[in-house]
């Protein structure tokens, strides 16, 4: 790998450059840009004036309390033959952890889908001891033999089923494939009335069909590899899906003298859903005829019955005037939201896309050497298969969920950055955001080029199978399967019980203490198990005081070590 070379360019924001210096053998594989912003998590709104036009992106991540509602989950996984092998094994132990991290008064099912589809419930069932036992024993047979991949039945299916009064639907789709009816899945799903979220896994899942069911469905999407556990991204899903969106109404602009700056909307992309607290949300917005300064942008929200409204002042503004990145990648979305619609101005889209040199469906890019003479014959091209390599998804990591190309990721707009900002400071129903002291610091990048190969240097196994031993509400049972699966001797383990706890409180602290302190990496896929252990248990001892006096942290370092 090699660092990135960033410097400031006349607006004052740094733009990274790398140049790659490889021979054709070596362009075999997919090059992949890796960076990291120093202040990723930060807001910002950038206006660019790029000719007679203007465009904004406003890059928001919400830090106010956004509370949960009471939902149906319904888990819809791919079981065709392409999930063979190691995906299904995944898939398995990341519903054994979906199951035990459900919401106590929720309602859930399971569906697994191929060239046909089965589901565990007629219709969706309460959540409880009794039918997440019966899903567990589902899930545990779950194999990859039902086919092809055909994903819209059982959607269909879903989505027209009726629903429970009080409850949301949700639905979460793990799949590792394509389909060929794309447009008709997503046409559905927008107009289904339930939100989606989705998981792509290796690299044949289909990017179109993977984040399009997350965009159209109000939710997000993630993508993992074979080589990294997937129940982290099931759960972050699950933690998505649990809450209630802060859905954006409109946006306003203000000039420095307080007056609403009105403008010709030329082209604006959808606004997008604030659905988890960690996520960023991005949003653009081209406007022509835009002469006055904007001091001032104002988001009108709603979040439930509350409206919000999020005030931005002119700290956290920032102008461009030499660029058309910004008009580049709302371009980008605005062509890619049109192209989902039924009614699309193609010619206008090609317009655009020539326009802001951009690659679609209908443009592409040619390159010439205006330097050489020499005349290439069709029998001198020669065609080769690269198959496609799947990074693990990061947060922030491309602006507007746009696939962009190296040239513009290098120059993404959390590279266009002219210092830092504490996190913002919210209350409801007014918003408004406090700047903290920071240096102006450049955006830290390295460059790789990777066969995609990112391997679990240890085992998760003996997380999952503890996790196992976890009912509906937190509650963990089973010491001597507790002490066989980590490996301990159980009667120095019941011991450490010096308070005579009964053995289903001190189990179930015992697994709060050892997974804190053995699986604290994974912590995302245990913290709702473990919220809900932690419930419980402060209903049987409110402060937890004789259970603080087990030291079984120093215990199960020793117990382990030996």
């Amino acid at each position: 790998s090699s660092d990135i070379n960033s410097k400031k360019n006349n607006d004052g924001m740094y733009c990274g450059n790398v140049e790659l210096k490889v021979s054709l053998t070596d362009m075999d594989k997919d090059f992949v840009l890796v960076y990291d912003c120093i202040h990723a998590n930060e807001t910002s709104i950038i206006i660019e004036k790029h000719g007679s036009s203007s465009a904004m992106i406003l890059s928001l991540t919400p830090h106010f309390e956004i509370k949960d509602e009471k939902c149906e989950f319904v888990f819809l996984v791919d079981c065709s033959g392409s999930m063979g092998g190691e995906s299904i094994g995944k898939a398995r132990d990341a519903l054994k952890i979906f199951l035990r991290s459900l919401p106590e008064d929720s309602y859930f099912n399971i569906y697994k889908f191929g060239t046909s589809y089965e589901k565990l419930f007629d219709t969706s069932s309460q959540y409880g001891d009794k039918s997440m036992k019966k899903a567990n024993s589902y899930a545990a047979k779950i194999e990859a033999d039902l086919g092809g991949t055909v994903i819209l039945d059982p959607l269909q299916d879903i989505i027209s089923s009726k629903k429970l009064h009080g409850y949301e639907k949700r639905i979460i789709v793990l799949t590792d494939g394509q389909v060929s009816n794309t447009s008709s899945v997503l046409s559905t799903i927008k107009y289904g009335n339930c939100r989606v979220f989705s998981l792509g896994i290796g690299s044949s899942a289909s990017r179109e069909l993977v984040k399009g069911m997350a965009i159209h469905g109000n939710g997000i999407s993630l993508f993992c590899t074979l080589n990294e556990p997937m129940y982290n991204k099931v759960i972050t899903l699950l933690n998505a899906a649990k809450v209630m969106a802060v859905s954006i109404d409109r946006i306003e602009l203000f000039n420095e003298h307080g007056d609403k700056v009105e403008s010709e909307d030329t082209f604006t992309t959808s606004l997008p859903m604030m659905i988890y607290s960690n996520e960023r949300v991005t949003y653009c917005l081209i406007n022509q005829h835009l002469n006055d300064h904007v001091d001032k942008v104002i988001c009108q929200c709603r979040h439930g019955n509350k409206e919000v409204e999020i005030v931005f002042t002119s700290e956290f503004l920032f102008h461009l005037n030499t660029t058309q990145i910004i008009h580049q990648l709302t371009v980008a979305k605005v062509i890619k939201e049109c192209l989902n619609e039924e009614k699309c101005a193609i010619p206008q889209l090609i317009d655009l896309a020539l326009k802001y040199g951009l690659v679609t469906n209908a443009t592409s890019l040619l390159c010439i050497d205006a330097d050489s003479s020499a005349i290439i014959s069709r029998d001198q091209m020669e065609n080769r298969k690269i198959g496609r390599e799947i990074m693990g998804m990061r947060r922030g990591l491309l602006a507007c969920g746009l696939v962009a190309s190296t040239s513009l990721a290098s120059t993404n707009t959390k590279m266009l950055r002219k210092g830092g900002f504490g996190f913002p400071s919210f209350s409801l129903p007014k918003i408004s955001f406090t700047r903290s002291k920071k240096s102006k610091k450049s955006v830290a990048a390295r460059c790789k080029a990777t066969n995609g190969s990112h391997k679990c240097d240890i085992s998760k196994d003996e997380m999952v199978k503890v996790l196992e031993l976890s009912n509906f509400k937190g509650i963990f049972t089973g010491i001597k399967e507790f002490c066989t699966i980590i490996n301990i001797d159980e009667e120095r383990f019941k011991k450490q019980n010096t308070i005579k706890a009964s053995d289903d409180i001190f189990l179930t602290y015992a697994c709060l203490i050892y997974l804190k302190a053995r699986h604290d990496s994974d912590r995302n896929a245990w913290s709702l198990i473990i919220d809900k252990s932690e419930g419980w248990l402060r209903k049987q001892n409110p402060n937890l005081d004789q259970l603080r006096k087990l030291d079984l942290e120093a215990f199960f370092r020793e117990a382990i070590s030996n």
